[in-house]
């Protein structure tokens, strides 16, 4: 289904570890805290964020980047139930710039959907990503500290999102993280598992 969420300016940075950094948000009490298992889908050229979560299919759009400011502009596209239906798995291939399949199934579960699906995809990949999250509401600007793993490889990641970019802008020259590559959770990923066609992994 469809999700009306505004966009939000996005900056996001990763390393194996960001420890030095901790203190920018250790002042501030986090609105939130938890671990998620998110399983994204990841293909060698895509650009759209694909991931399971909390037994939903959540996809995210980029829509504009901002050269002066180094930042981008994503909405949530939608969140799908399962059991999936073949039209919506056919959209799903065509987003992610994939080629389809033929399907023996009318409507797909998680289950059936990653395993008859995705892992039979000649050039579709899943990767299972274990988060810890801090989530921090500053004057309604969204920032996050966590660590992250994936087949046992930890890493850090910072991000700081708000719908107005001069906000996300101000709140890194505050904070002096300019200096800092911003990227996004797919290209971090496409790193990692494409190297050939993708710059040197992050750590």
């Amino acid at each position: 289904m469809p999700d009306k969420t505004i966009p939000r300016w996005e900056w996001r940075t990763f390393s194996k570890d960001l420890s030095e950094y901790r203190y920018i948000f250790d002042k501030y009490e986090p609105s939130s805290e938890f671990s998620s298992r998110e399983i994204y889908l990841l293909g060698r050229e895509q650009k759209v964020n694909c991931k399971i979560r909390n037994k939903l299919l959540d996809i995210k759009l980029p829509l504009q980047i901002d050269l002066e400011l180094n930042l981008e502009l994503w909405t949530l596209f939608s969140k799908e139930n399962f059991p999936l239906a073949v039209n919506k798995i056919a959209d799903l291939l065509q987003m992610l710039g994939q080629e389809s399949m033929s399907f023996e199934r009318e409507k797909y579960s998680i289950d059936e959907f990653l395993n008859e699906i995705v892992v039979k995809h000649p050039t579709l990949f899943l990767v299972d990503v274990i988060k810890n999250r801090k989530i921090y509401k500053i004057d309604g600007t969204r920032m996050e500290f966590s660590q992250a793993a994936y087949c046992g490889n930890k890493f850090h990641t910072m991000a700081i999102e708000d719908h107005d970019p001069e906000i996300v802008a101000s709140y890194l020259k505050k904070f002096n993280l300019y200096h800092l590559e911003n990227i996004n959770y797919i290209k971090a990923l496409q790193r990692i598992f494409f190297p050939l066609w993708h710059p040197p992994v992050f750590f």
